[in-house]
């Protein structure tokens, strides 16, 4: 007996002093350009159920600041605005705690740097070549130089570099691609070489992705507005990155994040590019006018085909299947009216 109540005292005066489990995820940016925004978070949750610890300290300390984060509701989680004016490697901590939970603290790096610029020129890609030309005859051979004749113009485009080194996993809280309708409807696209590299290496490119799909969403991307057949595009370090051609009605969540494509018919995969030094540096790409035509063409094409080839079909099977003719003819103009609808959305 005095054995037990000897234990009970013991766990009377332990169980009091136990500290709640907690989490705790965050979100510190591997790298950002000087006098850019940037936003750092933090999550401080219970480990049972995930519910948001309110009320609770989360501190930055560092030699440059010493900055509490707040509690954001549209975010559910602790944040705050930074910017750094000069070039450097900033190195920080995060700590989160609250009377009677753990506490925790992490360690964080963040390099600040000075962009450099990738200059991105696309040019028409011609296949034949006129060397004669009379009133009997032309003599043309195959461009095999591929010589740059004329720019490619869209006033309405973006030249978009993936860094497929960084990882900026909880930078974005969304990361979705909705391909238009001519991207969707084939598994691959046929893409340009850029100069330098084998005439014959031209191939299928690696971006089989359908609409809704997540692609590279722990990378960051950079951007430049093409203009009059060129793009400078400001990039923070040496790497490795995909660059793509969009045009469209575009979002963005950040200077970082990906395109949100709210209604494009031109997403086409460039090539991928390394650079191991921070120069300036500018590429040629040959795109065919076809392509470009073709795959901003392909979703009028889908569009056309849905709304009146296939109700048409529908109409007829309804039929043949014994559907009464006034329901049957109700049933495929519901679909044209739906795919209608489809289409202004998005």
């Amino acid at each position: 007996m005095r054995l037990l109540i000897l234990v009970l005292l013991v766990l009377a005066l332990i169980v009091p002093g136990q500290a709640i489990n907690t989490t705790f995820s965050y979100y510190c940016p591997p790298v950002m350009f000087v006098n850019d925004t940037f936003t750092i978070w933090g999550d401080y949750e219970l480990e049972v159920n995930g519910t948001d610890i309110l009320d609770a300290y989360v501190v930055l300390n560092s030699t440059l600041s010493n900055t509490s984060l707040t509690y954001t509701n549209g975010t559910s989680r602790y944040q705050e605005d930074f910017q750094v004016v000069s070039t450097s490697t900033w190195e920080y901590s995060l700590t989160a705690g609250k009377t009677g939970y753990d506490n925790v603290t992490v360690n964080c790096t963040t390099r600040i740097v000075e962009p450099f610029v990738i200059t991105v020129n696309l040019w028409e890609e011609v296949e034949l070549q006129t060397v004669l030309n009379t009133s009997q005859y032309a003599l043309t051979t195959k461009n095999y130089n591929k010589q740059l004749i004329d720019p490619y113009v869209n006033e309405f485009a973006w030249i978009v570099a993936r860094n497929n080194d960084l990882n900026f996993t909880g930078a974005y809280n969304y990361c979705n691609f909705p391909f238009s309708a001519g991207s969707q409807a084939w598994d691959s696209i046929i893409i340009p070489n850029y100069m330098g590299n084998d005439p014959d290496s031209d191939s299928l490119a690696d971006l089989k992705v359908s609409a809704g799909q997540y692609i590279g969403c722990n990378n960051a991307w950079y951007r430049g507005e093409y203009i009059s057949g060129s793009a400078d595009i400001n990039v923070s370090l040496p790497g490795n990155y995909s660059l793509y051609l969009v045009e469209g009605t575009i979002e963005w969540e950040s200077n970082l994040s990906p395109p949100k494509l709210i209604k494009s018919n031109l997403f086409i995969f460039l090539g991928d590019i390394v650079r191991p030094d921070t120069s300036a540096v500018t590429y040629d790409f040959y795109v065919s006018h076809d392509e470009l035509d073709f795959w901003a063409s392909m979703s009028d094409n889908i569009f056309l085909f849905l709304v009146t080839i296939v109700p048409l079909l529908l109409f007829i099977f309804l039929i043949l299947v014994g559907v009464p003719i006034g329901t049957a003819g109700l049933l495929a103009i519901s679909w044209t009216t739906i795919w209608t609808l489809i289409n202004l959305v998005v």
